[in-house]
């Protein structure tokens, strides 16, 4: 073996390319059992919350669990911790469909009580002329 060829090959190269090869394999298909929630969250409780929030909480969840102890039996909360962080990741890098989902995500009621505030404004600004 040459010195370039030594110094191209690092350390574990092999094992950490088996090892993110098999996480992406495990991603894609969690991913598609939860029907993309992380990068397309339901909203429905958390509809507050724009998709890094919901994530960071998972992660925080995670950490919660592993430092207190308390895993949920059959769960491996380092796997899992590792999705979640590659998930926090790709949903970063895409800010400007964040901010447009998650306008588009508000439910009529939220909507009908801004406007009802607007008109509300509109009306005291027209009482103030």
């Amino acid at each position: 073996m040459t010195m370039s060829e030594e110094k191209q090959k690092a350390p574990l190269e092999k094992e950490i390319r088996q090892k993110c090869a098999w996480l992406a394999d495990f991603l894609v298909e969690k991913n598609q059992a939860y029907g993309n929630s992380a990068a397309e969250p339901v909203a429905i409780f958390a509809k507050r919350l724009d998709k890094l929030a919901q994530i960071d909480t998972r992660i925080d969840d995670k950490l919660s669990r592993l430092k207190k102890g308390n895993e949920y039996p059959g769960d491996d909360t380092i796997k899992d911790l590792a999705g979640y962080l590659i998930l926090r990741m790709i949903v970063a890098e895409t800010p400007l469909k964040n901010t447009v989902t998650d306008v588009v995500n508000l439910d009529r009621s939220e909507l009908r009580e801004q406007e009802r505030k607007a008109e509300m404004l509109a009306l005291f600004a027209e009482e103030a002329e």
